[in-house]
């Protein structure tokens, strides 16, 4: 049964849900209203509309009523661990869960049981085409149980939530497409956009078309789109073609001159496009082009400077290449007048102009009324621009009286010529006044260096004709060959007498015949091909200067230059080539020795690493070898050198002399000799050592200087060690020196007689050799090791080593002035072992063990050597006395003194136990052997 007072009261719910979404665009509104009536309607403390996000696989919520901070709007659950929502949107069906806290079918997301949701039920939302947009919740946290009749009205709530956000979106897209549409139609300033009705009249004047083609929208709206037509078309039907042709195939190109409101023209690069309903009924048209007047101007100028090039090589009269260019530069400009002239004397003399509706001014005029401030701009190759004769500062009223009269506003004079006092120019002329852009300067100066090279060369082409009589003369004197081929059969017409001298051949012979054969076999065969093109390169209109190798008749080779040139006939075409052939022979060879010269002082310079550098005092500027970059710690090329540069690597404390020896050397007139230090960037410090030499002028003033500088850091360096060695030679050569006095000494009072004491002194200073030996073998930073030491004594003890034992760290490293006090220490103990003790007798044993010690007070570590025999067979009294004396009062005695050693010595029942701890050096073990 329907329980009629609720059915009343959803209904109601949904009458007021249908005002509101009426009444409403929001769609966040219109979901958070849902979401309020609706639990209202259920008598539910818990409603939420949970949205699909398909990017994600999620479902979002999006709006909702009754749930803590930082859910709606931020929570999202997985569609694929099967929560209620989830079976929801999947399967598009209703889910009621009555017991959320018991078994069910749904894994229920954390926020629900956060809320203590026990009951929820479910619909999908459903949009236009049934497509999924998400699902309407209904909770509550008191027991209770949804039913049927809660799942109608929430399906027909949804139905009628659905089509509402449906809507919504499709106006938020619609929106967002139109305001894009208006964004771009309003950025589109490049393009003309003109929009039509069927009839051909403007209803739409958007983008850039006003600014390109001068009329305001409402100037033009509802007037035919023909106006923008120039005449010609809208006379030739033009604009009817377009918009018929758009109607049959949908678009049609428009690609052409139109007009704008000032009357002048703009190129437009675009389409006509016909608007038509669905049912294909015209609606009206769209034209959209771009404005390319530039690249048209820029094309067309292009195309007429290549046509006037073409042109000018066909004329031979001044008179005629000023017709063309006046005539071709009129149109292109659109100006009034063009003309060409010459001012010489105070007169301004027009020799040839090309008019537009105007009436000419051949003729000579005073330049007086111009005044100076104006002429004296006629310099080489300036264009001489005056916008508006009115307002220009550098003409009084006499000089704008004057161009009045000949119907002058403005002008653009180009100087073609300046010879002396002659100056020739290229002008155009306008009637009323005019700004010059960039581009029509930059098209009278292309115009006018074409002309001026036509006239060049139409002069230079009288010249020759004029003086060809006169050639021959010159040529018959001339060491050079000098010659004239016919252009059509490429035989000679005349050869000089030079011919014969260089190539070796009459020039009677040489003409003889087929000579343009004859000759090319005199020509090294690997130099004809270039030879042949060069000619043709000639008969083509071209100078053209090349090398080749001759092989004369009696076998010699030599060298030729020859400068080959077109001789234009009347019509402009190649009549003649001619040539001058110059035997080079000697040049080439200085070149080839100049060549292998600099090679030789090239692979000395680097063979040497040399940086060499060429400093022009006047201008600053700096030459640089590759190794000078090199010494100064820059990359090769990487700056410009500069002696700024070269000052900037210099050591700071090494600046302030290496320039006062260098402005000393240039004050004095003398070599500049220095050497200092140079940093470069990663920190390496380098010695270097510089030469230099000044040159200077009559006048005493330094213009130039050039130099050399090598690396001297390693010599130093080498220096520096070698005196250390020898400082470190002297020290030990006297420590040694005292030491053998003293050994020497104490020997002789130990000694029962001159064997015995040239039997111990030998041992003895065969010891300090072993020493010695040790020592010499370092360099300036090693040292000897205690292993080494105690090794090298004993080895030379007849082989005794099967019975020593050698225990302790190895390569602890002992200071130099420790060395030789200590080996002969234990040189006395290894050899009162051999006579009296542990190395002398089979049985017996020595035990050296070592260790290092803690440091001590200031601040070195110790060696603790300990030397113990056992197993020895005692010697009387008598002989204990002869092992004690000068081995027992070194150790007891100098090495406590001399060392600051500690020691031990003491005769045992079963031989000698001697103990000695000694400071050895801070870098205490040798890193090279481990």
């Amino acid at each position: 049964m329907i329980n009629r007072g609720n059915y009343s009261e959803r209904q109601r719910v949904l009458a007021n849900f249908g005002d509101f979404v009426l009444d409403h665009d929001d769609l966040h509104d219109i979901l958070g209203e849902a979401c309020r009536l609706i639990a209202h309607a259920l008598d539910a403390r818990f409603a939420m509309v949970m949205e699909i996000d398909p990017a994600t696989h999620t479902g979002f919520a999006r709006a909702g009523i009754g749930w803590r901070p930082g859910i709606v709007g931020h929570e999202r659950i997985g569609l694929g661990v099967s929560p209620s929502d989830a079976f929801a949107i999947e399967h598009s069906e209703p889910v009621i869960a009555n017991d959320l806290a018991g078994k069910q079918r749904f894994v229920s997301p954390s926020f629900l049981s956060d809320h203590g949701i026990v009951a929820l039920v479910s619909v999908p939302i459903l949009l236009r085409g049934r497509q999924r947009y998400g699902v309407l919740q209904v909770g509550d946290n008191r027991t209770r149980a949804f039913n049927e009749d809660d799942v109608d009205f929430l399906k027909t709530y949804a139905m009628v939530l659905g089509p509402a956000i449906d809507r919504l979106l499709t106006a938020a897209a619609l929106r967002t497409s139109d305001e894009r549409l208006r964004l771009i139609v309003d950025n589109a300033n490049a393009y003309v956009m003109v929009v039509s009705d069927a009839d051909g009249l403007i209803t739409n004047w958007l983008g850039g078309s006003e600014t390109i083609l001068g009329w305001s929208a409402a100037e033009v709206t509802g007037q035919p789109v023909d106006l923008i037509f120039l005449r010609e078309d809208r006379d030739a039907g033009i604009p009817e073609r377009e918009r018929s042709g758009a109607c049959e195939l949908g678009m049609t190109a428009d690609v052409r001159w139109h007009l704008r409101k000032d009357g002048t023209r703009v190129f437009l690069d675009g389409q006509t496009i016909a608007l038509k309903e669905q049912g294909g009924n015209l609606r009206g048209y769209l034209k959209i082009a771009q404005d390319f007047t530039e690249r048209k101007h820029n094309e067309d100028r292009q195309g007429y400077l290549l046509n006037l090039s073409d042109s000018l090589r066909l004329l031979t009269t001044v008179g005629d290449i000023a017709a063309l260019a006046a005539n071709g530069l009129a149109k292109q400009l659109g100006v009034d007048r063009v003309v060409y002239g010459e001012i010489a004397g105070g007169m301004l003399n027009v020799t040839y102009d090309y008019t537009h509706d105007a009436s000419s001014i051949v003729g000579s005029y005073s330049i007086e009324p111009l005044g100076s401030g104006l002429m004296s701009a006629y310099q080489p190759g300036a264009i001489v621009e005056v916008k508006d004769i009115a307002t220009d500062i550098r003409l009084d009223d006499a000089g704008r009286a004057e161009l009045r009269t000949r119907d002058i506003a403005a002008f653009a004079d180009l100087v073609l010529f300046h010879d002396g006092g002659v100056v020739t120019f290229l002008g155009a002329q306008s009637f009323k006044q005019r700004a010059w852009t960039a581009a029509e300067r930059s098209l009278i100066r292309e115009v006018g260096e074409r002309v001026k090279t036509a006239m060049e060369r139409a002069r230079a082409e009288t010249a020759l004709r004029e003086s060809e009589a006169r050639l021959r003369q010159f040529g018959d004197a001339s060491s050079d060959i000098l010659w004239i081929r016919d252009a059509e059969t490429l035989q000679w017409d005349y050869l000089s007498p030079a011919f014969e001298s260089i190539y070796g051949l009459p020039v009677s012979r040489a003409l003889m015949g087929d000579n343009l054969h004859s000759w090319i076999e005199l020509i090294a065969a690997e130099d004809r091909p270039h030879a042949l093109d060069s000619i043709q390169r000639v008969l083509n209109g071209e100078q053209v200067t090349f090398e080749v190798r001759i092989r004369r008749p009696d076998g010699e080779s030599r060298w030729l230059r020859d400068t080959d040139f077109p001789i234009y006939g009347p019509g402009g075409q190649v009549e003649r080539i001619g040539g001058i052939g110059q035997d080079i022979t000697e040049i080439k060879h200085a070149q080839q020795r100049l060549e292998e010269s600099e090679e030789r002082l090239r692979i000395a310079i680097e063979v040497g690493q040399q940086g060499l550098w060429d400093w022009n005092i006047r201008t600053g500027d700096v030459i640089w070898s590759d190794q000078h970059y090199r010494l100064d710690g820059y990359e090769v090329g990487e700056i410009v050198p500069s002696y700024e540069a070269w000052r900037a690597r210099v050591h700071p404390d090494d600046v302030a002399a290496a320039e006062t020896a260098l402005h000393q050397a240039m004050d004095t007139r003398t070599d500049f000799e220095h050497e200092f230090r140079s940093v470069h960037p990663n920190g390496t410090v380098l010695w270097l050592y510089a030469r230099g030499r000044f040159f200077y002028n009559d006048q005493g003033e330094p213009l130039r200087m050039v130099g050399a500088m090598i690396d001297t850091t390693e010599r130093r360096a080498w220096a520096e060690r070698q005196n250390v060695l020898v400082a470190e030679l002297q020290h030990r050569t006297r420590n040694l020196i005292a030491l053998v006095r003293s050994t020497a000494d104490k020997t002789v009072r130990t000694s029962i007689d001159l064997p015995d004491f040239r039997s111990r002194f030998r041992d003895r200073l065969e010891a300090l050799a072993r020493v010695q030996g040790l020592l010499s073998r370092l360099t300036d930073v090693d040292r000897v090791t205690f292993d080494d030491l105690i090794r090298t004594e004993l080895s030379a003890m007849n082989d005794t080593l099967d019975r020593v034992t050698l225990e302790g760290p190895s390569n602890i490293r002992l200071r130099s002035s420790t060395v030789q006090t200590l080996a002969m220490a234990l040189h006395e103990l290894a050899t009162n072992a051999v006579k009296y003790g542990a190395l002398g007798q089979p049985a017996a044993q020595l035990t050296v063990t070592w260790s290092l010690g803690d440091k001590g007070a200031d601040g070195r570590p110790w060696l603790h050597v300990d030397w113990r025999e056992s197993g020895v067979q005692m010697p009387t009294n008598d002989m204990a006395s002869r092992g004690t004396g000068q081995g027992r009062e070194l150790i007891e005695r100098a090495l406590p003194y001399q060392l600051g050693a500690k020691t031990t010595y003491v005769h045992g029942p079963h031989g000698v136990n001697c103990t000695i701890s000694i400071p050895v050096s801070g870098t205490t073990l040798d890193t090279r052997h481990g």
